[in-house]
């Protein structure tokens, strides 16, 4: 499943249209849910959150593969959607991809990772 909803657009410092890229990033200091997933936009401004019981699962995915890439320190974890709704104010839905990048200067290849 690589559908989630962004919840909390109420709160955002920004929204995203259709079709916008946006950036996913672990919050684990997040004092109301520490496996928090946040949404930011080109700019880094906050969209919203990862809703939290589908959070609950990815935080963790990310997290362990962040440290076996960086205990090969060979790549990188990029984790990217695309905004796939219009906000209702609410919600929005993003299509997600976990990219692993080479560090290597000379290397673009990337390897998408399927979420199941």
């Amino acid at each position: 499943e690589d559908m989630f909803s962004i919840t909390g657009l109420k709160y955002a410092e920004a929204t995203a249209a259709q079709g916008e890229k946006v950036t996913l990033l672990r919050e684990p200091e997040n004092k109301h849910d520490p496996n928090a997933v946040k949404v930011v936009n080109g700019s880094g401004q906050l969209i919203g959150h990862i809703a939290k019981d589908k959070a609950a699962t990815l935080s963790p995915r990310i997290k362990e593969m962040q440290e076996d890439l960086q205990s090969q320190n060979l790549k990188k974890l990029v984790v990217e959607g695309t905004i796939i709704s219009v906000s209702d104010g609410y919600q929005q839905s993003v299509k997600v991809e976990i990219k692993e990048i080479s560090n290597e200067a000379n290397d673009t290849e990337v390897e998408v990772i399927v979420l199941e």
